[in-house]
């Protein structure tokens, strides 16, 4: 037998080991890694749509797109919710407009106030309240 026929009769199982992990490492290459890529690149547009999509409901709050309307100011501070991202400033946001802006003596007013008090008692909320609380 000749030596290299010998090495290999004698370290076959490593020989074996080695040769899964390349393919391992090849597949990890091949696979895995643009599927990580791919991840990212939709976190990154996800990230840049809730971005939009924020700032258009706080538009659409605060009447930058012209006169704000009671019923859709009320929408817009029921879905901030969705934002955690945001809620420090969404926080920030309704707690000054409900100081500075609404006036609690006229009744279509107070439903908007009721329902920032409600927006900011979830967004002050724990997480498993939230999850399992329906309002």
């Amino acid at each position: 037998m000749t030596t290299i026929e010998s090495i290999y009769e004698n370290h076959k199982g490593l020989l074996q080991i080695i040769t899964i992990g390349i393919g391992v490492i090849v597949g990890y290459i091949s696979i895995i890694q643009p599927i990580i890529a791919l991840t990212r690149s939709q976190n990154r547009i996800n990230k840049e749509k809730r971005f939009k999509t924020y700032h258009e409901l706080i538009d659409h709050f605060s009447g930058a797109n012209g006169t704000p309307q009671l019923d859709r100011q009320i929408t817009v501070v029921f879905e901030l919710r969705r934002f955690k991202e945001y809620h420090q400033v969404t926080k920030r946001i309704l707690t000054d407009w409900k100081i500075s802006v609404l006036d609690a003596t006229k009744p279509d007013q107070n439903r908007l106030i009721i329902e920032i008090d409600k927006t900011l008692i979830f967004i002050g909320s724990n997480w498993l309240k939230n999850k399992f609380t329906k309002e």
